[in-house]
């Protein structure tokens, strides 16, 4: 296959140790790859050291980028340096951006983005960022926060406040391993059922090998009804596979 034809390259796992970040020839000069869609560079140790400039102007000169995973990478003031405005999916799990790269981000394709993935990564105090970032996003449809460590009833609130630009759009939540005390659950669920096209909120722990059968999935089911009077919103204790 000619470069220019590649949709899909991942590149994940390649690096051994920090001390090889001072040469990553072993990711491609990707801007020969004009036609991609999909790029998975996780655990490479990549920061956003100068070294990797080239890759970053790479990822940015790619006109059909829609889909960037840099899970596993710990960027945290970096982490919008890697991001473009054609991105349509974008998975940070375990990055540790900042409060000011979250709010980044949102400047650079907040228009664009249908799909964030943010997971694992303390965002308890960086709700602010995360506010900064959705008030941007116009089309987001599925947002990940699972393993966020936010679960006093102040985190609670400032969670709430900032999901609220989102309201019009958000069909998706996940919010699996946040350990949840039922107050701030029942909470969690009375607000998101205001939000007009919520399909799926995701409140337990993360089960992978876990599949709900349908007489569960109708429980669950009324259960939402019940609790706050939205049976079109299926409210899930486990991340259904």
């Amino acid at each position: 296959m000619e470069p220019q034809e590649l949709r899909m390259l991942g590149i994940d796992f390649s690096l051994q140790s920090d001390e090889e970040l001072s040469s990553v020839d072993h990711i491609p000069i990707l801007n020969k790859f004009i036609k991609i869609r999909s790029i998975s560079l996780t655990y490479n140790y990549l920061s956003g050291h100068d070294k990797e400039l080239n890759l970053i102007n790479s990822l940015k000169s790619l006109p059909n980028l829609c889909k960037l995973n840099l899970s596993g990478n710990i960027l945290r003031n970096n982490a919008c340096m890697y991001v473009s405005s054609s991105l349509r999916e974008l998975v940070l799990g375990n990055t540790y951006p900042s409060i000011e790269s979250l709010s980044r981000i949102g400047q650079i394709c907040g228009k664009s983005l249908l799909k964030l993935k943010l997971s694992d990564n303390g965002m308890e105090n960086k709700l602010s960022g995360l506010h900064d970032l959705l008030s941007k996003s116009e089309a987001l449809i599925s947002l990940d926060l699972a393993g966020n460590q936010l679960t006093t009833p102040r985190t609670t609130r400032r969670l709430l406040q900032a999901l609220q630009p989102v309201e019009p759009t958000l069909e998706t939540l996940i919010l699996s391993h946040n350990m949840f005390k039922e107050p701030e659950r029942e909470t969690i669920i009375a607000e998101m059922s205001k939000f007009s096209c919520l399909k799926e909120l995701i409140l337990g722990p993360y089960l992978p090998d876990l599949r709900m059968s349908d007489d569960l999935n109708k429980n669950e089911r009324k259960l939402m009804s019940e609790e706050c009077g939205r049976p079109d919103i299926y409210l899930g204790y486990a991340f259904v596979v």
